[in-house]
């Protein structure tokens, strides 16, 4: 919004003396939005003149009294100025009556009208929030728009007076004569004094009520040009001849006015802030550039010349289509203005109009004609005032031209504040932009353009960073690449014949080379979109793209296969450019060039531009450069205003067509791969996205569809090459070890001080969790065919090589979790990698392979256990078996593996399952092999513990004794041989015994005696307990129990003596040990009274001597203690003593020898006194679902740790428990497991 001049807000009229009443404008004016009038351009009203009565009657109606509006009604300033149709009607009926009746108003009342006028247009643009609408209605606007025309005359008529002199004495030209708006007499000459002799008083006060009159006219002209709802209220024709009236003032060689001067620049600041739609200007454009370019050039006038050049920069802005095809022939002169010896501020507005002539050029739809001739001209310029660049800018013995020196003069100013001067850096920098932008694709057709901008550039370069002039080098060098890319599409438009050829043959490859020199910020993102540009991209409108968009683009080619090579390199000098920025957007270019692999193509997704074919490259060019921004830029805010500009988008780069890919697949899989090793590092353990994105834009390139199958696959050579890709991201072997830092295992085992975790923040577990993503893009891409040889390559080399994974916990779990995605891949090959035998060889891959280390093989063990269900495999359930058995025999195993071993063990079942073979052969399978290499070590126990614990034992189906037998001679060898015993061991022991309880309570009468008979040896020996191996407390709560619960499943089966001496060495195995509160006796009494003397009366009375000699001593102990009847057919006298058999149990013991033992004595008396004698409590018949079994376990059993009556850990005659600070570690097993409690 222009402002237009100020003018009093209350005038005062005597009554009849106008048609205007009393004005009082109280409307609020928003200044903030207004540029303010150079102060010469503001009128002033004279009010010291009263204005004219006239001779008759004003023909105003009477006053009406002024009302006061109710409360609830809006008063006038509450509503929009412009809504009110009285808002401009009395100054629009003085200028209507003016014309009709000239003698009634004086100049003042023309005048006041104007003014009126100009300043409610104001205040009611400034006011009203509609104005920006077209079709908004204005009712004040309306009222104009009635007497359109006659306001029109109006102003015709009042502008012209700026041609009548005041020195003419003609007596008959009166006010009428104004209303005709004739011009002065044809036979006078415009301005001339036709009497040589001094203005009267009357004469000086009629020139200047006129210019006044004129003035005003114009400032209100000046609202009309520049606000579009008053332009609306004229007509195109009107406005025309407006406008022809102003340029006549404008341009005319002299004015006859008193204010001659003020007027012209009135005239001037008109066509300088006028917003004249393209009907009314392109009919004068000629003429306007004419004129101006005339007045430039002959007027001595600074300032003229400079309001010239104005108003020709905003025309060129405003309208190039209109005003920059005739501005060609005016353009030496605005060239010349930049090197001669004028005034800065004409030098410096030469240079805005040369800045708009670029914009016009690049952003309106200029022929290319023109802008040929426009390049001709900048040229023969720039060779006429350039010479050879010197081998030193600082020789004294060359002169530079006239435009070389001065911008070289103005690039050593290295202290500039004004931003009007013509000699400082920014003007530099914009003189030599603007001058590359026209010189278009001449510019590098011609030696003396580039030997001015190569030495300029270079001194940009030097400049101190900070100071905003070498943050703009890049900027000035886009506008290079901008000209190369103008000129590649030159030369393709040659080609077809759609164009003229150039003036002169050009060297592509040179031009390329010069081009590509430089690569700071964007340079390099504007330069491979210059070189990937094809016609369909830039022209393909969102229509075409919708119909066939995926057709079209996979079929699009660049048009030189050597341009997509060439941007490759681009991309590679970026990413090893030293500055972060510069490789950051060359993997952002990367990521585009292949972004359009793999990925839907549609019009919506698509970030290219729309621009049309010979303007896409425009994004190139910072508009800064071109509308005054760096121009107008001091020292102080130059850097400012460079950070603002905005870098080229990375989405006007062309996507790559498969074909594209395809062909330079090996170079852009190189420039992939150091990106990836380059960046990687630096991220730690986090991959972006789009890294993963152009791995598979790479593998889809390269793939293709099988016919009949539905799955994409390659060929054999490029599935090795992939793997190479994969395998050259693996981390090194012999790695350092880490910081050691304890921290807790991940399957559960607490590290020991002995044997510290240790992590890294990043290390080498980068590589592995790189190439896990990346297979996983493999996976996803490549159909399994095509995988499995694949994967058996990456696994062998990466078991080739040996890693610190016992030392480095991340380490060890990113190699585990390669492995796994691997391993399910190529099982049967990983499978066979584990249990393949040594080889004897020294060389050769098998050799290698084999001699793997032995804790990678644990590892990948360990791998194979975890991946058997997942992996799609046609492993044998023998082989299962075999990696059972070898890792308990080869790889040692720890207790962390135990719980693998049961998920592996598990799995095996699964498998033998599915081929027909039942559960009971795998577990006798799995127990003569462990029998055959067995350790008394606390894993070994835990592996039968899982072993055992799958074992179902029915009444009727078969048996399997082989878990038993294996148990009964762990639990023989691990018994100690001294008084002291490792408490791991210790703990599985307890929980064998517990597992014992459990499925003999859950297991029928008979299997009850198989399992006893089997184990008979271990529980003999354990249920003695001679070297005290167990606490009195866990010793109850562990065998007593066991031995109670065995007993109470035995009393139901019916007296059988070949049965009673089978178990009578485990009977009488009770009598050995007896803790208090003596429950082996007490269980055995209960058992006997119940199986073989109160509810068995058949049992012959002469089978009583035939009782094994074990359970005869026991029963004359109790006999010999207490008294009472003996048992039938059994007399205790000496004679009938006899020695105990061939069992386990000691002839040394008392009751063997006939003798009562005082101890013996002092507990069953106790136990027979107690009020509440222990007695075991039945257990549960359990099911046998797995989960349902396991939770009843947790419930009714708490282990011997939880024993309502241990030795305190700190008595000194504990030497069984747990030593302090020992750390439990629960493991679950098969269907009848409960967890097991160990300390590693």
């Amino acid at each position: 919004m222009i402002r237009v001049p100020q003018l009093e807000t209350s005038t005062q009229f005597e009554e009849g003396s106008s048609k205007l009443a009393r004005v009082d404008l109280q409307f609020q004016s928003h200044q903030e939005h207004v540029q303010p009038l150079p102060p010469f351009l503001i009128p002033k009203l004279d009010m010291t003149k009263k204005p004219r009565i006239p001779s008759h009657p004003p023909r105003t109606p009477q006053p009406t009294p002024i009302r006061k509006p109710p409360s609830n009604v809006p008063t006038k300033a509450a509503l929009d100025p412009l809504d009110d149709s009285r808002y401009l009607s009395a100054p629009v009926d003085i200028l209507r009556d003016s014309v009709k009746a000239p003698r009634l108003f004086s100049s003042h009342d023309i005048a006041e009208a104007y003014c009126t006028l100009s300043t409610r247009a104001h205040r009611g643009m400034a006011t009203s929030k509609d104005v920006s609408q077209v079709n908004r209605i204005f009712a004040a606007l309306e009222y104009v728009k009635a007497q359109a025309s006659i306001v029109c005359a109006a102003m015709q008529r009042d502008i012209r007076l700026a041609f009548v002199d005041p020195f003419l004495e003609v007596q008959s030209r009166n006010c009428s004569s104004l209303a005709t708006g004739a011009h002065p007499p044809s036979n006078t000459p415009t301005g001339a004094s036709f009497v040589e002799r001094k203005l009267t008083l009357h004469e000086e006060k009629r020139g200047r009520d006129r210019s006044l009159v004129c003035t005003r006219a114009v400032q209100f002209i000046s609202v009309v040009f520049h606000a579009q709802p008053f332009q609306r209220i004229f007509s195109s024709e009107q406005l025309l001849m407006l406008l022809q009236d102003i340029l006549k003032i404008t341009f005319a060689p002299k004015l006859p006015s008193l204010s001659a001067s003020k007027i012209r620049l009135l005239c001037l600041w008109t066509l300088q802030s006028q917003d004249l739609p393209q009907e009314v200007l392109a009919p004068k454009a000629p003429e306007i550039l004419k004129s101006l370019m005339k007045c430039l050039e002959k007027s001595p006038d600074t300032n003229f010349q400079a309001e010239c050049l104005k108003v020709t920069a905003k025309l060129l802005n405003q309208q190039p289509g209109v005003f920059v095809p005739p501005f060609k022939e005016f353009l030496p002169l605005i060239l010349q203005h930049l090197i001669c010896d004028n005034s800065p501020r004409v030098r410096n507005l030469a240079t805005q109009v040369l800045c708009s002539l670029a914009h016009g050029t690049i952003n309106g739809n200029i022929p290319t004609a023109v802008r040929r001739s426009q390049s001709k001209e900048i040229v023969a310029f720039v060779n006429a005032n350039t010479t050879r660049t010197p081998r030193s800018l600082n020789a004294p013995d060359v002169k530079l031209g006239s435009l070389a020196q001065r911008i070289h003069d103005a690039l050593d100013n290295v202290e500039f504040e004004t931003n009007q001067s013509s000699n400082t850096p920014s003007w530099a920098l914009v003189v030599m932009s603007s001058l590359i932008v026209l010189s278009d694709a001449s510019f590098f057709l011609h030696s003396r353009c580039l030997k001015l901008v190569i030495p300029v550039l270079s001194k940009i370069g030097a400049w101190k960073r900070g100071k905003g002039v070498q943050e703009l080098h890049p900027v000035v060098w886009k506008c290079i690449v901008w000209a190369f890319a103008r000129l590649r599409e030159a030369e393709r438009l040659a080609k077809t014949g759609r164009s003229q050829s150039l003036e002169k043959a050009v060297d592509m490859n040179s031009v390329f080379s010069f081009t590509r020199q430089d690569l700071r910020s964007d340079i390099g993102v504007a330069i491979i979109a210059a070189l990937l540009w094809t016609p369909d991209h830039g022209n393909s409108t969102i229509e075409n793209a919708k119909r066939n968009a995926n057709r079209a683009w996979k079929e699009r080619v660049v048009e030189n296969s050597e341009d997509v090579g060439n941007a490759l390199g681009i991309v590679k000098d970026m990413l090893t450019n030293p500055d972060r920025q510069v490789r950051e957007l060359g993997r952002k270019a990367l990521v585009r060039m292949l972004s359009g692999i793999g990925a839907s193509t549609s019009a919506g997704d698509s970030e290219t531009s729309e621009a049309p074919a010979d303007g896409w490259c425009n994004a190139f060019l910072a508009p800064q450069l071109f509308d005054n921004s760096i121009l107008s830029s001091s020292q102080t805010n130059l850097l400012t205003r460079a950070s603002q500009i905005a870098g080229v988008d990375v989405g006007i780069v062309s996507q790559l067509s498969e074909n594209d890919v395809s062909h330079h697949w090996d170079e852009l899989l190189g420039i992939w791969v150091g990106l990836v090793s380059r960046l990687v590092p630096e991220r730690k353990m986090h991959l972006p996205a789009d890294f993963t994105q152009m791995w598979q834009a790479l593998l889809l390139s390269q793939t293709q569809l099988t016919q009949g199958l539905g799955h994409l696959t390659t060929s054999p050579s490029l599935v090795m090459k992939v793997a190479d890709v994969l395998i050259n991201f693996l981390p090194p072997a012999n790695l350092p070890p880490s910081n050691p830092s304890p921290v807790k295992s991940s399957l559960g085992m607490s590290a020991s001080a002995s044997s510290p975790v240790k992590r890294t923040q990043a290390g080498p577990a980068v590589g592995f969790m790189l190439v896990m993503k990346l297979w996983g893009v493999v996976r996803n891409v490549l159909a399994s065919s095509c995988l499995s040889s694949m994967a058996e390559r990456i696994l062998d080399a990466v078991l080739a090589k040996e890693y610190p994974l016992s030392e480095d916990e991340r380490l060890r779990d990113a190699w585990s979790r390669l492995c796994s995605d691997l391993v399910v891949t190529c099982f049967a090959h990983a499978v066979s990698l584990v249990l393949r035998p040594p080889s004897s060889s020294d060389s050769g891959d098998d050799s290698k392979l084999a001699t793997v280390e032995t804790n990678t093989r644990r590892e990948i063990w360990r791998v194979i256990a975890r991946s058997w269900q997942t992996a799609a495999t046609s492993v044998s359930w023998e082989t299962g078996v075999q990696l059972l058995m070898f890792s308990q025999q080869e790889l040692g195993i720890t207790s962390r593996d135990v719980e693998l071993w049961d998920t592996l063990l598990s799995s095996v079942f699964k498998s033998a399952e599915a081929h027909g073979v039942t559960r009971l052969e795998v577990l006798n399978r799995v127990a003569n092999e462990m029998r055959g290499e067995l350790t008394p070590s606390a894993v070994v126990g835990l592996l039968i513990y899982a072993v055992i614990s799958y074992v179902e034992v029915s009444e009727t189906g078969p048996f399997s004794p082989g878990p038993f037998m294996l148990a009964n001679e762990w639990l023989v060898k691990v018994y100690p041989a001294e008084e002291s015993m490792e408490s791991t061991r210790k703990e599985v022991v307890q929980k064998l015994f517990l597992l014992l309880e459990r499925t003999v309570a859950a297991s029928p009468t008979n299997r009850c005696s198989s399992v006893v008979l089997l184990m008979n040896e271990a529980l003999c020996l354990w249920i003695k307990d001679e070297r005290e191996a167990l606490s009195g407390a866990e010793y109850n709560e562990t065998i007593m129990s066991c031995y109670e619960s065995i007993l109470d499943v035995l009393h139901k089966s019916p007296p059988d003596l070949p049965t009673l001496h089978l178990l009578a060495p485990f009977l009488a195995s009770a009598f050995v040990r007896i803790p208090p509160p003596a429950r082996g006796p007490i269980a055995f009494k209960k058992f006997w009274d119940d199986t073989y003397k109160g509810s068995n009366a058949s049992f012959a009375a002469g089978d009583a001597q035939r009782y094994p000699s074990e359970i005869r001593g026991c029963l004359k102990a109790f006999h010999e203690a207490f008294g009472g009847d003996p048992p039938t057919g059994i007399t205790f006298g000496s004679s009938q003593t006899t020695t105990p058999s061939t069992t386990r149990i000691g002839p040394s013991s008392p009751f063997f020898r006939g003798e009562i033992s005082p101890l013996f004595k002092e507990r069953i008396t106790e136990a027979l006194q107690s009020s509440s004698p222990t007695t075991p409590t039945p257990p549960t018949r359990i099911r046998r679902g797995k989960a349902r079994f396991q939770r009843d376990v947790r419930e009714s059993s708490a282990g011997p740790s939880s024993s309502s009556t241990p030795t305190p850990p700190s008595s000194p005659t504990s030497r069984n428990t747990r030593a302090a600070g020992e750390e439990k570690v629960s493991f679950e097993f098969g269907p009848c497991a409960t967890p097991i409690a160990i300390t590693p």
